[in-house]
C-alpha cells in the first residue's frame, strides 16, 4: 500500500495468536489498514476507524469493495492516458527548493486529480481511484517515506513515470465498516468482540521539536491528494497551513505526557470489548509503566509482548542528528480482558 511510519506489518502474527477465537475486530486506529485487511481476508468482520482521511480511503478500497478488480480497467486506463497538465499540485510543489516528486509526474497528478473530482462516481470507486493514486505516487516519489522532508538528489525511482494500477484488494466477503472520526466520539456506539488500539506515538525525545512528530506533519500531501482542496502551504517542503505548530494538535501526540496518559485512561474506561490489544512503541510518549498502570486500573493484564524493530530512516537523517533518541526500539503488544 503506502510507506506508513509505525506500520503493524510485523507484529500481526502476535496479534492473530491473541485474537484466536474472535469474530469481530474493531482496529480503532486504522492507519494503513494493513491490520484490518489482513483480519478481514481470514473472514473476520472488521471495524476500521481512523481521525486521517487518507485511511478512510484505503479502508474503502481494501474492506468494503465488492466490485470486481475488472471494474476499474477501463477508468484506470483513461487516468494513465491523461496528459499532464500545469495545475496547483505543479505549481505550488514544482517551485521549492527540493521536490517530492519529479515536475512530469506532479503535473501527472494535477491531470488525474481533476479527472477523478470530474466523474461521478460511487464512494467506494471514488477511493479506489483515489487509492491506485496514492501506491502510484509511492512508487516515484523522492521522499523518505514521509514528507516533511525531501532528497535533495533526485531518487532512482523519481525518474519513472506515474502509473496506475488496480489496487490489489480481495472482494468484500465480511461485514465490514470504515469510518472517519475520532476515537472519543465512537467508543460509546461500538462493540466488538476485540478492541484493537495503535495511538499515534508522538516522541519521549525532549531535544524533538513537537511540531515535527505529528502525522499530520508526516502525511499532509497524502491529505491534498485525497481532498484535492489546495489549501494554503508554508515552509520549505510545502506543508499544509493546518499543520502549523498550534494546528490539529492530537491528544496523542500533546507535548505533556500527562495529558497523553490520561486520554489512555479515557479511552481504557470508556472500551467496551470484552478484549483489548494496544500497541505502542518503546520511543512514544508514555512508557511502558504508564501503560501498564492505566491497563491494570480498569482490567486484567493477560499478555506483554516486546518485539524488536527497525528505526525508521528518518533516524540517519543528517538534518535531525542533534535530535537523535539511541534508545533501543521495541514495539510493545499488551493484551488485557
Amino acid at each position: 500500500m503506502i510507506n506508513y511510519i509505525g506500520s503493524k506489518e510485523k507484529i500481526i502474527p502476535c496479534i492473530e495468536k491473541c485474537i484466536s477465537g474472535c469474530s469481530t475486530l474493531w482496529d480503532a486506529f486504522s492507519g494503513s489498514c494493513r491490520v484490518g485487511v489482513n483480519f478481514s481476508n481470514e473472514g473476520k468482520n472488521v471495524i476500521s476507524s481512523d481521525i486521517s482521511v487518507w485511511s478512510y480511503h484505503i479502508g474503502n478500497c481494501y474492506l468494503m469493495n465488492d466490485n470486481d478488480r475488472n471494474h476499474y480497467t477501463e477508468m484506470i486506463n483513461e487516468l494513465n492516458a491523461l496528459q499532464g497538465i500545469d495545475g496547483w499540485f505543479s505549481q505550488t510543489y514544482g517551485s521549492l527548493e527540493k521536490l517530492p516528486y519529479q515536475i512530469k509526474n506532479l503535473k501527472k497528478l494535477d491531470a488525474i486529480r481533476e479527472k477523478i473530482d470530474e466523474w461521478t462516481l460511487t464512494e467506494i470507486e471514488k477511493s479506489t481511484l483515489i487509492v491506485s493514486l496514492l501506491e502510484g505516487l509511492n512508487e516515484v516519489d523522492n521522499t523518505l517515506g514521509h514528507f516533511s522532508s525531501y532528497l535533495r538528489d533526485f531518487s532512482k525511482r523519481s525518474y519513472n513515470d506515474l502509473i496506475l494500477n488496480v489496487p490489489n484488494y480481495k472482494i468484500k466477503q465480511s461485514d465490514n465498516l470504515v469510518v472517519c472520526g475520532d476515537v472519543f466520539d465512537l467508543v460509546d456506539d461500538i462493540q466488538a468482540d476485540v478492541m484493537y488500539i495503535d495511538p499515534p506515538y508522538g516522541s519521549n525525545n525532549i531535544k524533538m521539536p513537537s511540531s515535527r512528530v505529528r502525522y499530520s506533519t508526516y502525511y499532509h500531501f497524502l491529505k491534498t491528494v485525497c481532498l484535492n482542496d489546495k489549501p494554503d502551504v508554508f515552509g520549505k517542503v510545502g506543508r499544509r497551513i493546518d499543520t502549523k505548530k498550534d494546528c490539529d494538535i492530537s491528544v496523542w501526540e500533546n507535548v505533556n505526557n500527562d495529558i497523553v496518559v490520561g486520554a489512555f485512561d479515557e479511552l481504557i474506561h470508556r472500551a467496551k470489548s470484552n478484549k483489548i490489544l494496544i500497541s505502542y512503541n518503546s520511543n512514544g510518549k508514555m512508557n511502558l509503566d504508564d501503560i501498564i498502570g492505566v491497563c491494570e486500573k480498569h482490567r486484567e493484564v493477560k499478555q506483554v509482548f516486546k518485539i524488536p524493530h527497525r528505526k525508521n530512516v528518518m533516524a540517519d537523517m543528517k538534518s535531525t542528528n542533534e535530535w537523535n533518541n539511541t534508545n533501543s526500539n521495541e514495539e510493545y503488544l499488551i493484551e488485557i480482558e
